[in-house]
């Protein structure tokens, strides 16, 4: 789904736009960024670190910053590649250079948003913005701007907004303005708007519009081998499968499959491996629907691991860089320096260790906010209070609650009472009262509770469920671990998971 590469370049290509170097260094510069880099990726980071010792201009730091940030990128060295873009930033901000500021805020905002901080990322792409609307009668301006809003669109998907997502790649194709007789570049950013369109609309349910874009995005690319194009297979994949169409989907998904072996894009095999899982199982190949299914297990524990892994690493390397700076002050500004980063640094690492908690983990410390509002309970005997709501807005709000159940929401393993009432444009105290007045629940049974029951469900519907594991249909039901599940399960039921399982059998004479 990330074409990180193509964004990745564009972004960084921005900083080859500053002014003339020295001769000694921009030699050094070009050799490494259009030769080593994609020939001895060692040699170019040997290279690069001596060009960070000889720059003498901000302009030299900066782009040897860059220049760094882009090599440790390639060698998966996520957490330096970010700190050297940072010192670059830093560099462009003081400078006040509109066009440093776009590259190293663009490369900020990906590089962020690859390892699931959705928030620092997107402060960096409107900060790119900003930089860029100085821009305009630059010659990259336009494509700078495309790729920003194509940015925002990754950064809605990761979120799981695709009517955002959307939004932002229409505003990008008001920009793609080719004739039809455009060179190979062009094509490429033509096709990537459309499969990103395809994207959208396919997990927003207009297949025939999806199917479209993909075909187009497909023609653009023609005979030219793309990284795009295993997206796009997999995309048009899901829309035949959507349509019962099994025949074609195993064409697709054997298009894709080849891409899988060389690719080192983890989100790629995940997503192939989710739509096989569905083809086999539509198909009634259990044994390897549920092969399929523990290698997406397998990627999404590994992408979680390095998640955190980049994130400590991330802000141990920040830290140790800060203190390396301050110690450059007199002791009294060093002091207050240190107690303002320090306190900086705590909120940032708290919301790196909520960001990896379990879905159950977060709604349980959401219950505990709500649960001691003096507005919402009656803390003697637990019954609910009235608040100041309307009746038209206490309606409104238990029909959209009503629609988000029969739309499974509870299955979100991020769901917690703050993100429900962002969708519901309310706030958490109005949530919380309604499920305690028409579900009968605090917010974290009541999530259990519709787990819970949808499973029960599942398994009633389709009884070959009975024969997976139980970490399986833990997962299906939108707990982040098997015990979690089974607590859950015994509480709502009286059984654990286990024994109601051998009891259905039972009844289904199986047993």
């Amino acid at each position: 789904m990330r074409k990180k590469v193509i964004l990745c370049y564009f972004f960084w290509s921005i900083i080859n736009l500053a002014y003339a170097q020295k001769k000694s260094f921009n030699e050094r510069y070009v050799e490494v960024s259009v030769s080593l880099i994609a020939t001895d990726i060692q040699q170019a980071r040997r290279v690069s670190d001596s060009l960070l010792n000889v720059a003498k201009t901000d302009e030299e730091r900066a782009k040897a910053y860059m220049l760094s940030a882009n090599i440790h990128k390639n060698l998966e060295e996520r957490a330096f590649a970010i700190q050297q873009a940072t010192y670059a930033d830093e560099i462009a901000k003081a400078s006040l250079n509109p066009t440093w500021q776009a590259g190293t805020a663009g490369f900020l905002s990906t590089s962020f948003r690859e390892v699931g901080l959705l928030k620092a990322a997107a402060r960096y792409i409107n900060q790119a913005e900003e930089a860029n609307n100085k821009l305009v009668d630059n010659p990259m301006h336009i494509l700078t701007k495309i790729n920003i809003f194509h940015e925002r669109a990754f950064q809605a998907m990761a979120a799981g907004d695709y009517e955002k997502a959307e939004n932002a790649v229409l505003k990008a194709s008001k920009f793609i303005t080719f004739s039809g007789e455009e060179d190979k570049h062009s094509r490429l950013i033509k096709a990537t708007n459309h499969q990103l369109l395809g994207l959208c609309y396919l997990y927003l349910g207009s297949l025939k519009e999806a199917e479209k874009m993909y075909q187009s995005s497909l023609k653009q690319i023609g005979d030219e081998e793309s990284n795009l194009k295993p997206y796009i297979f997999r995309g048009l994949a899901e829309i035949a499968l959507a349509q019962d169409s099994v025949a074609k989907a195993k064409e697709y998904l054997g298009r894709a499959a080849p891409y899988l072996e060389t690719s080192g894009f983890e989100e790629l095999k995940a997503n192939v491996y989710r739509t096989f899982t569905k083809y086999y199982w539509k198909i009634g190949d259990i044994d390897n629907g549920k092969r399929y299914e523990d290698l997406l297990t397998k990627i999404k524990d590994e992408q979680e691991r390095e998640a955190r892994r980049v994130s400590d690493e991330l802000f141990e390397e920040m830290y140790n860089a800060k203190e390396s700076y301050r110690s450059k002050f007199k002791i009294a500004v060093i002091t207050l320096f240190c107690l303002a980063i320090m306190a900086i640094f705590l909120a940032l690492y708290v919301f790196f260790l909520r960001r990896t908690k379990s879905t159950d983990a977060v709604m349980e410390d959401d219950e505990r906010i709500t649960s001691k509002n003096p507005e919402l309970l009656n803390t003697d005997n637990g019954e609910i209070r009235d608040i100041n709501m309307s009746k038209e807005t206490e309606q409104r709000l238990l029909r959209d609650i009503d629609r988000y159940e029969e739309e499974l929401y509870f299955l979100d393993k991020n769901i917690s009472l703050s993100s429900i009432a962002r969708s519901l444009n309310t706030n958490q105290r109005y949530v919380s009262y309604i499920i305690r007045k028409y579900r009968g629940k605090d917010f974290y049974s009541y999530i259990q509770s519709c787990r819970i029951q949808f499973i029960i469900n599942r398994i009633k519907a389709d009884p070959a469920l009975l024969d997976y594991k139980l970490a399986h249909l833990a997962d299906m039901s939108g707990f982040a671990n098997l015990s979690k599940f089974s607590i859950a399960f015994k509480a709502e039921t009286g059984l654990p998971p286990s024994a109601f399982v051998h009891f259905r059998k039972k009844e289904l004479g199986r047993g």
